[in-house]
């Protein structure tokens, strides 16, 4: 397994773990406090799939793809790929913030 998917496994396990516990509270303000950190934790595991699915898919399709033409379309299909970095480079982003760490 790779070190980008074993991170992702431990992500999915915190955040299943802290839904379990944001169960647990009695209602009131704690409860509150712990659906308003599971909806968080829910943006934050959904942002960092996507991460994984641009950075480990798309990518590597359309890498192949310009590796595999030819001349004009070659120097083309450059464009895609770069175009598809900086999307990883922003979700990477958006995936610092929602786990609270500075991009």
């Amino acid at each position: 397994m790779c070190e980008a998917t074993t991170r992702f496994a431990g992500l999915s396990a915190f955040g299943t773990g802290l839904v379990t516990i944001a169960g647990i509270f009695k209602p009131g303000r704690a409860a509150v406090w712990a659906r308003i950190g599971t909806a968080g934790m829910v943006a934050s595991v959904t942002v960092a799939a996507v991460l994984q699915a641009v950075d480990r898919v798309a990518l590597r399709v359309v890498v192949d793809r310009r590796a595999a033409s030819e001349g004009e379309a070659r120097r083309l299909a450059y464009e895609a790929p770069c175009a598809l970095r900086w999307t990883e480079i922003g979700v990477a982003r958006l995936v610092g913030i929602l786990f609270g760490r500075s991009p």
